[in-house]
């Protein structure tokens, strides 16, 4: 069983965001909670912070809880974290359109290192990582020497670190063994251009490219529904691979209007892996 981590908050939780450390290290990495995602609005009260972008919603109480919620199709709670004992509470310290930090005191690459050598991981999930280049740089490269080659670094990165579905840093992928891309669309881009260039890895950073297909089917939105054949053999022409993913099934709006849900997509997806892999055994 691969055991995995999603980093966040200078702690390791469930949650759609990855800081940077919470102090100032050398080369003036920056300080803070980044997101990868357009923040709309950043409310405070007594109990908290509320910090609502285009796809969650998170709430700091301060509790010590930390709230998770996913607002597409619809807001629901997807996760929640109890800080330990002691955690500095998370206070704002500077946003813009598409990035807020939050001040926590905590060391982001101690962390790492705890979840390496006290958990035990086999690889690290990076929902986002900042919309500064230089940033998300050294935090990636810095992360896959603590890694090292044996494990695994995931990280979703459809629009930053340039706040573009279009233009990305190969530079950066390099460090990373796969990619999600996809979820903010297509960038007016046509279909073989947007899953060669955009997507996939293959002889340009070579780190493997999973197609994000709910957001840039080419239909407006997010889209609830499996891939086609022709997207199929579109992304596998292109060296993209997709994730079996089951997300909205519980709301009965997975992947419609495929009413066999996942059948066709296990049948003819995983059918043509194998063939290639076949092929490439001749």
């Amino acid at each position: 069983m691969i055991n995995w981590h999603w980093v966040s908050g200078g702690l390791l939780v469930s949650m759609a965001c990855v800081p940077v450390s919470g102090q100032q290290p050398a080369g003036g990495l920056r300080t803070g909670i980044w997101m990868g995602m357009k923040i709309e609005t950043i409310a405070r009260d007594g109990s908290g912070t509320r910090v609502v972008t285009t796809g969650a919603e998170f709430v700091l109480e301060r509790t010590g809880r930390i709230r998770c919620f996913q607002r597409i199709p619809e807001r629901r709670e997807v996760a929640h974290v109890e800080l330990p004992p002691g955690a500095s509470f998370l206070g704002p310290e500077t946003q813009n359109d598409f990035a807020c930090a939050f001040y926590s005191g905590n060391d982001f690459f101690a962390e790492v290192r705890r979840a390496l050598e006290e958990y035990k991981v086999d690889g690290l999930y990076f929902d986002g990582v900042t919309m500064d280049f230089v940033s998300s740089y050294e935090i990636v490269r810095k992360t896959r020497a603590m890694l090292g080659d044996d494990r695994i670094l995931f990280r979703h990165c459809t629009s930053d670190p340039l706040a573009s579905a279009r233009i990305y840093c190969p530079f950066i992928d390099a460090y990373c063994d796969y990619i999600y891309r996809g979820e903010a669309g297509r960038a007016d881009l046509d279909l073989d251009d947007f899953l060669r260039w955009t997507l996939s890895g293959y002889n340009i950073s070579n780190a493997v490219g999973y197609w994000v297909y709910t957001g840039s089917t080419g239909k407006p939105g997010y889209v609830r529904q499996a891939p086609t054949r022709e997207h199929i053999d579109a992304a596998l022409r292109h060296e993209v691979r997709l994730p079996r993913t089951e997300i909205g099934y519980e709301l009965n709006l997975a992947w419609k209007p495929n009413d066999g849900h996942l059948e066709f997509f296990d049948k003819y997806y995983y059918g043509e892996l194998a063939r290639m892999r076949g092929m490439l055994k001749k």
